[in-house]
């Protein structure tokens, strides 16, 4: 899944102390190298475990717990079908604990779309109408955030990519 410089280059910033210099380098740039990889070192972050080193069922698995543990039960139905390609529709949940991991106050830009993925995961059932009233946006705005829009199809996906 990961080349091994990168599995090397991920496990060396996450043995570095939370403050050192080099770290906070490599998180200031983390974003230019891509979803999947920034989801697996805050998913590794947050957890406390590198997900760099691990399987792409157990980085499922282990995304599935701390989602269903910050969410709800209900959680686990955007796990039904998913495989690791899924994972970037998460990131920003797990941008947000890293962010609250590191001390750091999220940015107002963005907050009601980081809001309506967080109300999806915590009310499945609810209907778009509903969380849209909940986080004080339209439906329309709702329909614009990529990760939610991902989200809810992967909810109803019926099927599993082989």
């Amino acid at each position: 899944m990961y080349d091994e410089n990168a599995k090397g280059l991920f496990s060396r910033m996450l043995a570095l102390p939370k403050d050192d210099p080099k770290r906070l380098e490599f998180e200031e740039q983390l974003w230019l190298v891509g979803d999947l990889w920034e989801c697996a070192y805050y998913l590794s972050v947050v957890m406390d475990r590198n997900h760099i080193l691990l399987s792409s069922a157990e980085i499922l698995e282990n995304l599935c717990s701390f989602v269903v543990a910050r969410a709800s039960e209900d959680a686990r139905i955007f796990f039904r079908n998913a495989d690791l390609s899924d994972v970037q529709f998460f990131s920003t949940i797990l941008r947000a604990a890293f962010w609250q991991w590191r001390g750091i106050v999220p940015p107002r830009k963005g907050k009601k779309q980081r809001d309506a993925i967080e109300m999806l995961i915590r009310h499945p059932d609810w209907s778009d109408s509903e969380i849209a009233e909940a986080v004080g946006t339209t439906l329309k705005q709702l329909s614009r955030n990529v990760d939610f829009s991902c989200l809810r199809g992967l909810q109803h996906r019926e099927w599993k990519r082989t």
